[in-house]
Order: structure tokens, then C-alpha cells, then sequence
């Protein structure tokens, strides 16, 4: 047997300055050959006594770099450290348990494979007492979570998590049956500010002891709100209060919902008529009863008796909206292809999902086809004469497509004429709508002197009326010709 007093206590004195130092290893790039990014890497070995290779549980082993990589041994003595690395990794790992010498050995790690380190602890001849403050909870590492994405109950889809804590003493070995530490658990919930009713999240239990091995788990189960659940463990040791770091679970929403299903587009009067292939998109937004957006992703099919619908990735994103593209072609909503009451032009298109129990989820939008800028002069004189300071008028007139119906959105309809100065709705740009009538498709000019001061002959000039559409091109019509003095 070895006498290793000095070294023991040397090192304890070495792992309680480095508590707490959890940062994680930092290496640069690999070199030539090896793995082009982080990869796992670890440390395994196995510690037996030197004294027949009995194998010892419970020994605690750290990186002495790096004390927050710890792990302790099974009833087999077997152990493991795990990085993740990019290049090569010199540390020391040590072995320490009671009754036993500590030992250290040097190891290096290369990316993406196992170093071993084979620990043979003699018995110590005199025990070192550690100060029993040393072996009381002094820290709750988070291990894991089963997931961190769960839904709301009654979708279908996971509703719960389990997260599992560990309690450490103040040399971060984990602590046992006889050091058992009561915790409790609290639940931060955060919901959607503008969803009403329903019920939060929970946890089960709402406290527990640790288990024989320093272990403590907790269930996330959701409700029917969706949200962020923060969750905080706490202990009330010798030392003190101790709490965990809050972990996060995203509770997402529900089956989507009939009142929450809005189907839209940015404008309704689609000038798509007397053209191929011309695009606009739909948007539809899903959400469920509590106002949450649906469960990403959600699918939800579009239909159309006029032209087609894109189907491109057809559900929805984290937003709870899905947008598609109409587009223009055969067969065109006119005569027998006019599937609605609204007679030729109209069209509607259909989005589709279903809810809660298998019902169907769907709403309508009414779109109006239009075609190109057709302009009818419809009261006014053919010619004018205007004197010094002279006017005249009114002129009338229609811009409307081949069924009486209004230009689409961004049509920009002028009525100028040199010398003139042209009043009424002489320049007009138009908002998406499906009326007719006065300023959307009925327009009226009146025509005066531009320079009455002016003392040069009689000009020619003519009253012209100009139809910029985004998407036909420009059309003219002269509406009167004569002269201005």
C-alpha cells in the first residue's frame, strides 16, 4: 500500500477551488484528416482495487481541468467523460472515494474517439476526515429533459415532459441515500397575453426527496393554454437555500379552430381575366380556440374552380399562416365557368383543415377576375374653343373591364391635356374594390384655361384620358379636341 496523506489532501484542496468551474472545453479547428467540427469525444476507463481488481462503485472521477465533467463509477467500476471536441485535449482525470488513495493519470483525447484511463486505488493507511459540511447538497445540476417541445392536451401529440435533476455535494459528487435532500418544484408559466380561459400547465409532483443516488425528476404536464413553462428547483440545505438554473419547455397550441380560421389575400379584385398565369397570393392563419397557433406544422389543403392553387409546402410555420399562390388560366370564371351567384368574374377559393374530433375547419374567399381597361366616352362635347381665362365641360366617361367591372388595385387613370388645367377626377389611382359606380368606374372632367394672362394665339389641344394598369399596360382615349387661347 501506498502513503499518499500529503497528495490526498493537496488534492481536495484542488477540487474545492475549482468548484463550480463548469465552462465548457474550447479547442480550434481539427487538423488534417480528422473531423471537420465539434465531435463527441470521451475519457472511459474502469477503477478497481489494487488488491485483487475488486471493481469499486460510487468513486467519484473529474477532469481536474474541468471539474464540471465528472462522472461516478457503477457497481462495476466503470466510468465515462464526455466532450465534444475539435482537436486534441491534454488533462489529468483523478479517482477519489473514501477508504481508498486518491490517483491521478494523464490523458489526452483525440476528436471523435475514446481515450482510457484504467484507475487501481490502493487502501489508505490513515483516512482523511473531510469536514462533513463537504458532503451536504451544494449544487442542482439539470441532466435532461425527455423533450422540450410538448402541445396542449387533447391534440393527439405529446403532452408531457420529464426533466431530471441531480443534487451534488460541494466536491460535485453526487449525493446518496444518507445525505437525501427534499426539494420543491416551481412552475413560471408564461402565456399567450391575448388567449382567454383554459388551464395551465402542471407538475407532478409538486416535491420529492432525491432518490438512493442523488436523483430527483419532475413531470411537465400541459393544459389546454399554450406558452413557456420555466421550471426552478429548490433546496433548503445547511448551507443555505440552493436553486437549479430555470429550464425551459415550450408548450405549443391546440387543433385548429373554426373561429380562429381566417382565410385572405391583399387584394380581393385579382386581375387575372384576360391574362395567363398571373400570381397573387392567400394567406390563411390558423389558430386554436384559446387564439394560439396551431401546432407547427399543420396541413391545410386549398381549392379553386378557376385557374389553379400553388400547393407548395402546404402546412403552416410556427406563426400558425400557410400562403399560397392563385394563378390565372383555364377555365376562366365566365359563362358556364362562373361558378357563383355573382355571375361572370366571380370566383372563390377554398382552404380546408380539420379541427378537434375529426370536424372540418374551412372558409371561403370571393375573388373578382378582372380583365384589361376598356374607356367609353359617355357625355361631353366632341370639340371646345376656350377664350382668355375660358372653360368648359363637363366630360364623362368609364374605365371598366369587358363585364362592367372596376380596375384591380394601382390602375392609374389620367386626364390631361396641354395648356389645360383639368379638374374632377383627373387623377385617380385605384384602391382594391369590387364596386362600381362614381370614382371606380364612372369619371367626370371639366376643362379651363391653364394661362389666362397669356396673349399668344389660339393653341391646339386635346382632352386625352390615360389608363396605366399594372398589368394590361396603358390605354388612351381622346375624349374632345379644340383649342385654348
Amino acid at each position: 500500500m501506498k502513503l499518499r496523506v500529503l497528495f490526498a489532501w493537496g488534492l481536495v484542496a484542488a477540487l474545492m477551488t475549482q468548484l463550480g468551474c463548469d465552462a465548457p472545453l474550447e479547442e480550434d479547428g481539427g487538423g488534417p484528416g480528422g473531423p471537420t467540427g465539434p465531435v463527441a469525444s470521451r475519457i472511459v476507463g474502469t477503477v478497481v482495487n489494487n488488491i485483487g481488481s475488486v471493481p469499486i462503485g460510487g468513486v467519484s472521477v473529474y477532469d481536474l481541468n474541468n471539474v464540471g465533467v465528472s462522472d461516478i463509477t457503477a457497481v462495476d467500476g466503470s466510468y465515462e467523460l464526455n466532450y465534444t471536441l475539435e482537436d486534441p485535449y491534454a488533462t489529468s482525470v483523478v479517482a477519489i472515494v473514501n477508504d481508498f488513495d486518491p490517483d491521478t493519470i494523464a490523458v489526452t483525447v483525440n476528436p471523435g474517439q475514446d481515450a482510457v484511463a484504467n484507475f487501481r486505488l490502493d487502501e489508505s493507511l490513515f483516512q482523511i476526515p473531510l469536514p462533513p459540511s463537504v458532503r451536504y447538497p451544494a449544487q442542482i445540476a439539470f441532466i435532461s429533459a425527455s423533450t422540450s417541445d410538448i402541445f396542449v392536451s387533447g391534440v393527439g401529440a405529446l403532452e408531457n415532459s420529464i426533466l431530471t435533476y441531480e443534487v451534488r455535494d460541494s466536491l460535485g459528487a453526487a449525493i446518496d441515500a444518507s445525505r437525501r435532500a427534499y426539494a420543491t418544484y416551481n412552475l413560471n408559466f408564461f402565456p399567450d397575453l391575448f388567449a382567454t380561459g383554459g388551464t395551465p400547465p402542471t407538475l407532478i409532483p409538486s416535491a420529492d426527496s432525491t432518490d438512493d443516488v442523488g436523483r430527483l425528476r419532475v413531470n411537465v404536464s400541459s393544459g389546454t393554454q399554450a406558452g413557456v413553462v420555466q421550471i426552478e428547483v429548490t433546496i433548503n440545505a445547511p448551507g443555505g437555500t440552493i436553486r437549479s438554473q430555470p429550464v425551459r419547455v415550450n408548450v405549443s397550441s391546440g387543433f385548429p379552430d373554426q373561429a380562429h380560421f381566417n382565410l385572405t389575400t391583399v387584394n380581393r379584385n385579382f386581375p387575372g381575366l384576360d391574362k395567363y398565369f398571373v400570381r397573387t397570393n392567400i394567406t390563411v392563419q390558423v389558430a386554436d380556440k384559446f387564439g394560439n397557433p396551431v401546432q407547427n406544422p399543420t396541413a391545410v389543403a386549398f381549392f379553386t374552380r378557376n385557374g389553379s392553387i400553388t400547393s407548395n409546402n402546404s402546412v403552416t410555420g410556427a406563426d400558425g399562416f400557410l400562403t399560397q399562390e392563385l394563378i390565372s388560366g383555364n377555365p376562366f370564371p365566365e359563362a358556364a365557368s362562373a361558378f357563383t351567384a355573382f355571375g361572370n368574374g366571380y370566383s372563390y377559393v377554398v382552404a380546408q383543415t380539420l379541427g378537434e374530433g375529426g370536424a372540418q375547419v374551412i372558409d371561403s374567399l370571393l375573388m373578382l377576375w378582372t380583365g384589361e381597361p376598356i374607356i367609353v366616352k359617355t357625355g361631353g362635347p366632341a370639340t371646345f374653343a376656350l377664350a382668355n381665362g375660358g372653360s368648359d365641360g363637363p366630360f364623362s366617361f368609364t374605365v371598366m373591364d369587358r363585364f362592367g367591372h372596376p380596375m384591380s388595385a394601382g390602375t392609374q387613370i389620367n386626364a390631361s391635356g396641354t395648356g389645360l388645367i383639368v379638374d374632377g377626377d383627373a387623377n385617380i389611382t385605384m384602391l382594391d374594390t369590387f364596386t362600381s359606380g362614381p370614382g371606380t368606374t364612372d369619371f367626370t372632367v371639366s376643362i379651363s384655361d391653364a394661362d389666362p394672362a397669356d396673349t399668344d394665339p389660339p393653341a391646339v389641344t386635346i382632352l386625352t384620358v390615360t389608363v396605366v394598369h399594372p398589368i394590361y399596360g396603358t390605354v388612351k382615349l381622346n375624349l374632345a379636341s379644340g383649342s385654348v387661347d
